[in-house]
């Protein structure tokens, strides 16, 4: 299982900043006890790999998802987004920094992890609302003992 994309609500100064993450079972069996969590942050462009993030329970959690079967939840920013924060995005210093990690255990009792970051900056803006995945952050963890 993998999240496989990011789509970020409206951008307002003085909103709290919320994300629809997009996740899929890959594999060739179902997964059991799904569990999404996720961060965002705003920092400078670009972040280094090992950026700080918190990662929060989030709601929509399944028991279990069936092979090529998508699912979604959504995640919140607890800070408001500031203007100075809105002025450092259009002047392509600062982007919005989404770290989702998704556990399952497969259905030989293995917990099986992915970790997938997502920049929403600049061009993101002016493009439309679709994060984009980071060329660092991403990492698979496949068959550790439950």
């Amino acid at each position: 299982m993998t999240a496989k994309d990011c789509r970020l609500s409206a951008c307002a100064i003085g909103a709290k900043l919320r994300v629809k993450i997009g996740f899929i079972n890959n594999g060739a069996t179902p997964a059991r006890s799904v569990d999404v969590r996720g961060s965002i942050i705003f920092a400078a462009f670009p972040q280094a790999a090992n950026h700080p993030y918190v990662l929060h329970s989030l709601p929509g959690n399944t028991a279990g998802l069936a092979p090529n079967i998508p699912g979604a939840t959504e995640i919140r920013r607890f800070k408001i987004f500031t203007a100075e924060e809105h002025q450092s995005l259009v002047e392509g210093k600062g982007a919005f920094y989404v770290h989702v990690v998704v556990s399952y255990l497969d259905v030989f009792g293995r917990q099986n992890i992915s970790r997938t970051t997502f920049v929403y900056g600049r061009r993101e803006a002016e493009e439309g609302e679709k994060a984009s995945v980071a060329r660092y952050g991403n990492s698979f963890e496949w068959g550790r003992p439950a």
